[in-house]
């Protein structure tokens, strides 16, 4: 049994080695900032916890929209409908940025 279990321990290492190769070290550091969004995510939902009412639903509410973006990223969405998730998280904090400085709204996201 003892054997087998080794056996079993090694070939899975070897295949452990194997599947790394496929991924690259730039996948490696675009989950990691994928997860870094989400923390933060999670930090603006817990600021605007602290203002409450309608400024907290509404923030809540882009935020959501948010993590419904970096979800899929976090997941290993490749190529082009990586691109297209990335380029749509961008113009939604583009526009969250302009409506927290008062140039923009931010719901037209």
């Amino acid at each position: 049994q003892a054997n087998l279990r080794e056996a079993v321990s090694i070939r899975l290492a070897i295949l452990d080695d194997n599947v790394q190769g496929f991924i690259s070290a730039a996948d490696i550091d675009r989950r990691e900032r994928y997860a870094s969004i989400k923390l933060l995510l999670s930090d603006v939902t817990s600021v605007a916890a602290a203002l409450g009412g309608a400024e907290e639903e509404r923030l809540n509410g882009i935020v959501a929209a948010l993590e419904s973006l970096v979800a899929p990223l976090q997941g290993g969405e490749r190529g082009e409908r990586r691109q297209q998730l990335e380029a749509k998280l961008q113009a939604q904090l583009e526009a969250l940025h302009k409506e927290v400085a008062g140039e923009g709204d931010a719901e037209a996201c």
